[in-house]
């Protein structure tokens, strides 16, 4: 079982293709950048208690890109197999939700790079 908060971004009009094409070509590296922000965050605001060190090691993030789209996601590895129950809770454990927020931070940033981008562009 894996925790994962995934965002696609598709649908980038012609109008900011034609116009920032640059922009368009460095955004995957752009989506890493800040999804390995992300990574550190939540590595650094949790509330778990770390024994070994595997949670913090296991929060990964990947960016894939296909037909046109970009695929961002941020995760627990599946060697970190309690992260699921640290995350979503479990019984009586409240869910400590330390990939949500991180992960909202780098939506933003990056609607705000695109907006920023297309207002340059027109």
């Amino acid at each position: 079982m894996q925790v994962v908060v995934k965002k696609t971004m598709t649908g980038i009009s012609e109008d900011i293709k034609q116009k920032s094409q640059f922009f368009l070509n460095s955004l995957p590296q752009i989506v890493d950048r800040e999804l390995s922000i992300a990574v550190e965050e939540a590595k650094n605001n949790h509330r778990f208690i770390n024994r070994s060190g595997t949670l913090e090691s296991s929060i990964m993030h990947e960016v894939k890109v296909t037909n046109g789209s970009i695929d961002g996601s941020l995760f627990i590895h599946d060697r970190a197999n309690y992260g699921v129950y640290i995350h979503e809770g479990f019984k009586s454990w409240e869910p400590d939700r330390f990939l949500e927020q991180p992960f909202n931070t780098f939506v933003e940033k990056i609607e705000q790079q695109l907006n920023n981008n297309f207002i340059k562009s027109r």
